[in-house]
């Protein structure tokens, strides 16, 4: 379960780190100033919302929310790409 005060806070540390305004911020994301606000005291974006936060930013969404990936035997480590092995083991494989 995602903390919404921790994703406020969040967006609100980013964007000082940025040395954004809330205004400029709402500028590069294209959303309005009062969901910016509304944002960093609480409010939940939208994941189109949340996106264009993040990239206005330039972190990771998952950075954004505060979401940790925990280890996951799917998942393969960074920067190291699936084999074509792997690829066709999970084709039609129930997740």
């Amino acid at each position: 379960m995602l903390d919404t005060t921790k994703i406020g806070d969040s967006i609100h540390a980013h964007r000082k780190r940025a040395g954004l305004t809330q205004r400029k911020l709402g500028e590069l994301a294209r959303i309005g100033i009062s969901n910016i606000s509304s944002y960093e005291n609480g409010k939940i974006p939208c994941l189109y919302n949340a996106i264009a936060i993040a990239d206005a930013l330039r972190v990771s969404l998952d950075d954004l929310i505060g979401r940790v990936v925990m280890d996951c035997p799917t998942l393969t480590p960074p920067n190291e790409p699936l084999t074509l092995e792997q690829l066709r083991g999970m084709v039609n494989k129930p997740y």
